[in-house]
Order: C-alpha cells, then structure tokens, then sequence
C-alpha cells in the first residue's frame, strides 16, 4: 500500500509510522530498589527486615510506609523486634506511616 503512494507522501507515511513505533516502544523497566542511604549501622543490619517497607524522600524527610510484618515482629517479640524498636525509636511518628489493610491484618493476627 504505501508503495503506491507517491515518493513525497511515502516519506512522510514511513516517518508517521516510525514515530508511531517509537512512541510504542516501552522504555527499559528500571529494576526496584530498596537501598537507602544514611540511616543508623543497626537498621542498616536489619534492612533485610524492611524489604517489604516503602521508603520514600518528601521535602527532604524519609517517610516509611511500613507492612504487617513489621510490627508483628515487635508484637510477638521475634528475632528482629530489637531492630524494629531501633526503628520506632529513632523516627519521628509523623514519618511512619500504615495501611489499613496491614492495620486490619495485624488485628486478626493478633
């Protein structure tokens, strides 16, 4: 088909449809990471613990959205509560934050 058009409006036909392609194309998916920077040697031993945290930077201060997981290690006293008392106990409560599905889980947990 776009053979028969003339040499002007195939240019310009190939060149829709490479920009097209293009605008398709999906870029790279940038693998996840969890890494931070800072933060104290004790939670950094820990980080392990927080694979399941959302850590985000607002204005400058790390905001953590933190899971089940985390406060059921503290409320059955597990191998890593010391680490998630570190963590409570060095993070303004403003900065902490749950969802209500993990609040909810936690209660029938509990």
């Amino acid at each position: 088909m776009i053979d028969n058009l003339p040499s002007d409006l195939r240019q310009e036909a190939i060149h829709y449809i490479e920009e097209l392609a293009r605008r398709k194309r999906k870029p790279a998916a940038k693998k996840f990471s969890l890494t931070w920077a800072g933060g104290s040697p004790t939670l950094k031993a820990a980080q392990h613990l927080w694979s399941s945290s959302i850590r985000h930077t607002s204005g400058g201060t790390d905001v953590y959205l933190l899971d089940t997981n985390i406060f059921l290690e503290l409320l059955l006293d597990q191998k890593e509560a010391a680490s998630v008392q570190t963590l409570f106990n060095t993070r303004a409560p403003a900065d902490l934050h749950i969802s209500d599905l993990a609040f909810h889980s936690i209660g029938i947990i509990l």
